[in-house]
């Protein structure tokens, strides 16, 4: 069998945690994005999602492009709010919705859309 090293090494990425700001006179408010502690520059291997993937959350009306594997171990820290991004490349992508593979349980499977510029 892969070891949860070999599987989870093509990427690196971080998380990032969402924080509204207002302006000085209290108007507007943009969003910020934070790095979350303890999820940063972590690795994972990120790839397409498959037909099948794409139309189970179709049916939803969720636009799916990816499947996200990392240890295991960070799953209790992830928050659907927060984003994920891509470090070498800086694709940023939205969580869908997350959970340990079944019989793998070692990984964590985020289902993900990237952000399209």
């Amino acid at each position: 069998t892969m070891s949860v090293a070999s599987i989870c090494r093509t990427h690196r990425i971080t998380f990032e945690s969402p924080t509204t700001v207002k302006d000085l006179a209290g108007g507007t408010t943009r969003e910020n994005w934070t790095a979350v502690t303890n999820l940063t520059n972590l690795n994972c291997t990120i790839q397409n999602a498959s037909h099948r993937e794409r139309f189970l959350f179709a049916q939803r009306n969720i636009l799916l492009t990816s499947i996200i594997y990392l240890p295991r171990i960070y799953t209790d820290q992830i928050e659907r709010r927060f984003r994920i991004r891509d470090l070498a490349t800086n694709r940023l992508f939205k969580i869908h919705s997350y959970a340990d593979e079944a019989g793998r349980e070692l990984l964590t499977k985020i289902y993900a859309e990237e952000y399209l510029k």
